[in-house]
């Protein structure tokens, strides 16, 4: 759920994602999550976005998908989560 509370923290709420040859860049908030392009790190960010998708916290806008943003469930998640950590 990090991806999503980076997401959360970002003043737009989007998830970049291009694909150039080989290269995989994700970047929210600023940062671009896969910098070191390891495999291993590259094929969890993918399953972390389509597990985001599937629960209904980030839709896909743009043409080709490579924007993402957060959905209102996904901002009342965060809150929820947040309100748990407090107590």
């Amino acid at each position: 759920m990090y991806l999503l509370m980076d997401a959360n923290d970002a003043k737009d709420g989007m998830i970049m994602i291009t694909n150039n040859l080989s290269r995989l860049n994700l970047e929210v908030n600023g940062k671009n999550l896969t910098e070191k392009q390891e495999l291993r790190e590259i094929a969890k960010w993918e399953s972390s976005i389509a597990e985001l998708i599937s629960f209904g916290f980030i839709k896909q806008t743009g043409t080709s998908g490579e924007i993402l943003k957060v959905t209102a469930d996904g901002y009342e998640y965060i809150e929820q989560a947040k309100d748990v950590e407090i107590r």
